[in-house]
């Protein structure tokens, strides 16, 4: 999760300074992926599983099909370096 001020355009720690008085007001929720009208709002796809296919060691989101990281700077999705 990150905290990007409201109209900001990315996170910074110099938005929140010690010295200014904000209040801040934190909603998260889980939506339940499995219901089929969420999926498609969401346009989540689900890979077919072929049997044979291998399970991820660790989590992992594809952005555009390819391993992807969130981004510190901005919050968002990335494209995850290429391990060696």
């Amino acid at each position: 999760h990150g905290v990007i001020p409201r109209h900001g355009h990315g996170f910074d720690a110099a938005d929140f300074a010690p010295d200014q008085d904000r209040i801040q007001v934190f909603l998260t929720w889980e939506l339940p992926i499995a219901h089929p009208g969420i999926r498609q709002a969401l346009q989540v796809r689900e890979l077919a599983d072929s049997g044979d296919a291998q399970l991820p060691h660790e989590d992992q989101v594809l952005l555009n099909g390819a391993a992807a990281q969130l981004c510190p700077d901005t919050g968002r999705w990335c494209p995850e370096p290429r391990r060696p």
